[in-house]
């Protein structure tokens, strides 16, 4: 991602990066290049999905992305013994 910008997919969140060291570590893991924006204020964090094709942080019920149709990114189930000895 670094040597080709083109190829990294936005990945937004908001407050103070929100879910952000958990993503950082699945992107590493499995090598998806993401490039990282964390939004100054609630109304560009609700905003900026909606203005750029990107990744980002979401959770339900909560309604605000539902127009946007986002498709839920899975990676495998947690396992807390592996995330505590640094395994993800």
């Amino acid at each position: 991602c670094r040597s080709d910008p083109t190829k990294c997919v936005l990945y937004l969140t908001g407050g103070g990066g929100y879910g952000l060291s958990e993503v950082l570590q699945k992107a590493t893991k499995w090598n998806i290049p993401l490039a990282f924006g964390v939004a100054l204020t609630w109304g560009d964090f609700t905003t900026l999905p909606t203005v750029h094709k990107s990744m980002f942080y979401w959770w339900v019920p909560d309604p605000t992305f539902l127009e946007l149709d986002a498709v839920k990114t899975a990676f495998p189930p947690h396992n807390k013994q592996e995330w505590e000895n640094g395994i993800i």
